[in-house]
């Protein structure tokens, strides 16, 4: 369960967040130098006419007054002109507030456009760039994770930069309109200009730390959101073993711990969110209150101007909302921060496997596999243990031994779905780690014992990872592998959707979509995990014909708990503790009166609990 974090604000938490703003400008400005450039122009043209308003409306009342005293004066003046002189001293002030605000509509235009054109593939392209970083993980990783979990994480960083990028143009405009507000008033008045200042670098400040507060607390409730997906896409994913179990009641109890946590985030952040903003509005009115008694002030003794009046008070009010909006902002922004660090957090886990620098594309050409003392285990306990072993091109390998002894680890380390701790496999004389991950893998195909396929059609699952497949060798690999027949009785053949990890067909009817798919692949290397293992006896014995031509001159790797299937290989390879105890055909074996004579023969009886 994740464990709350204290408050206090420290050094790492500041480096943090800095490092979380400027990696999203950097991502930014490296895919969209024009935006960013029309949106900072933009952006500076807003903050320098913003403060004009007020200052102008002072001018004009200003402006106003003489007008009305010079006409006052002469009785004699009429309307046309006391409105020629009018026009003469506040025509400028006037046009220019129009035009100021005519110009200001077309900017907001322009960044408007300008987020229109670029946050979009921002997006797109941060999700790209954290899906391919999450595919480069190995295989141990997505052991321990939750899908829905690594999902919702991808879900919070593509949401927190849309809103972080707009939030921190909007931030950095308003603190450029402080600090020419703070100029014009210092130019008009220093007193207001000093009570300006303090106001604006106090509230600054105080915004700023509720940002890095608000910036972990958003982090913890993001975590607990992602949690809470995980815990029910793991749940909908396993919803037959749910309704047959009848464990429906047990999953909701389970769900209601990460719920309430979820509330309890929520919560958290949003209280904290409300006492920081109710902080934000006592000091705003405070400003207020401060400004209007010194304007009052001032202009019974006559040393504020009706224009100073007016242009004080307006900048003073449209700031104070602007600052006030500028500490929610702030909030904001630390909530989208957030988000966008948790999801960020994914590219802050190491790739334990990773291809190397100059890793290369081997083309394998007669698929022979060395184990030369390699050791391997998980959390510190060894599962092979200096295990050597040498297997010919086209050679027929078993694999068959006590659960727990390191077969299907053995097939794993073939693949590099992890790395050797010790010692070196080599593939056509080629150190696996020598090849890319993808030209490794593309080579060899394995059938495993439980088979998980994609919500796609048939066509898609057979000819997955294949490239440019036509409907001539599609069908014939499944006629291969006896699926074709059945594919064919479906209402949509081939173009049919299979369901959520194929589970609207039978265990069997996928097994036999993944040996097609190994037929399509045409590899040079073959790897089978209790590959029947779900077929009945006389659709195993189908099978395993169709099994023996795949095999022909490919080098295969057979794991089986049926010894029966592995009576036709070349040899077979008995573990025992993580070290081979006996290796020969079935025969050489029996004869032998070793672990598989003793395998055999409890299987021979029925009891085959000792094997998987």
């Amino acid at each position: 369960m994740y464990a709350r974090t204290t408050s206090k604000i420290t050094l790492s938490k500041v480096n943090t967040m800095m490092r979380s703003t400027i990696d999203i400008l950097k991502l930014y400005a490296k895919a969209h130098p024009l935006a960013l450039s029309a949106i900072i122009i933009a952006s500076l043209f807003w903050a320098v006419t913003w403060p004009a308003s007020p200052y102008l409306l002072g001018i004009l009342v200003d402006a106003l007054q003489n007008t009305n005293q010079a006409v006052f004066s002469n009785q004699s003046t009429g309307f046309m002109s006391w409105l020629t002189t009018s026009v003469n001293i506040i025509g400028w002030p006037v046009a220019a507030m129009i035009i100021i605000n005519l110009l200001r509509n077309m900017v907001y235009y322009t960044i408007g456009v300008s987020f229109e054109k670029s946050i979009p593939s921002s997006k797109a392209a941060l999700i790209s760039k954290l899906f391919r970083y999450l595919l480069g993980q190995s295989y141990g990783y997505f052991e321990n994770q939750y899908s829905g979990q690594l999902a919702n994480k991808i879900a919070n960083a593509q949401s927190g930069l849309e809103s972080a990028i707009q939030l921190l143009n909007l931030n950095i405009a308003t603190l450029l309109a402080l600090v020419i507000s703070g100029g014009l008033l210092a130019s008009v008045n220093p007193f207001f200009a000093l009570i300006f200042w303090l106001w604006a670098i106090s509230i600054c400040c105080y915004s700023y730390r509720n940002a890095l507060i608000g910036e972990r607390k958003s982090k913890a409730y993001a975590t607990s959101q992602s949690q809470l997906q995980g815990e029910m896409v793991d749940s909908l994913s396993n919803m037959m073993t749910v309704v047959t179990d009848a464990t429906g009641g047990h999953e909701i109890d389970r769900l209601d711990k990460f719920v309430n946590q979820y509330v309890e985030e929520d919560r958290s952040l949003q209280s904290y969110f409300n006492l920081a903003r109710l902080g934000h509005g006592l000091l705003t009115t405070l400003f207020i209150s401060l400004m209007l008694i010194g304007l009052l002030v001032g202009f019974y003794y006559q040393t504020v101007s009706a224009g100073d009046f007016a242009f004080i008070l307006s900048l003073s009010w449209s700031m104070a909302g602007f600052v006030h909006d500028l500490g929610k902002q702030f909030l904001d922004l630390s909530q989208h921060l957030g988000k966008l660090s948790e999801g960020m957090s994914l590219l802050q886990v190491v790739q334990n496997v990773k291809d190397k620098e100059n890793a290369k594309d081997y083309a394998l050409q007669k698929g022979s596999i060395k184990f030369s003392n390699v050791s391997f285990g998980y959390n510190d306990k060894l599962v092979l243990e200096d295990l050597n072993l040498e297997i010919h091109s086209g050679e027929k390998v078993g694999i068959v031994g006590r659960s727990g002894c390191g077969k299907t680890t053995l097939l794993k380390l073939i693949l590099r779905l992890y790395d050797v701790k010790k010692g070196l496999i080599t593939i056509d004389d080629h150190p696996i780690q020598s090849m890319t991950q993808i030209a490794l893998r593309h080579q060899i195909s394995l059938v495993p014992q439980d088979i998980s396929l994609f919500h796609r059609s048939i066509a898609e699952n057979v000819a997955y990872g294949v490239a440019h497949v036509s409907n001539e060798d599609l069908i014939e690999a499944a006629k291969k592998a006896h699926i074709h027949d059945f594919i064919m009785s479906l209402p949509e053949e081939y173009n049919t959707l299979v369901g959520q990890r194929g589970l609207k067909i039978s265990g069997g009817q996928r097994q036999r979509i993944a040996i097609a798919r190994a037929f399509l692949r045409n590899p040079p290397i073959v790897l089978l995990d209790e590959a029947t293992s779900a077929l009945d006896s006389k659709t195993e014995a189908i099978i395993q014909q169709s099994l023996g031509s795949l095999m022909k001159g490919r080098t295969t790797i057979v794991v089986a708990h049926r010894l029966s299937t592995l009576i036709a290989m070349d040899r077979i390879i008995v573990l025992d503790q993580g070290r081979i105890v006996e290796q020969g055909d079935h025969k050489t074996l029996l004869l032998a009166k070793g672990l598989y004579s003793q395998l055999w023969e409890k299987q021979h009886d029925g009891f085959i609990d000792l094997l998987v």
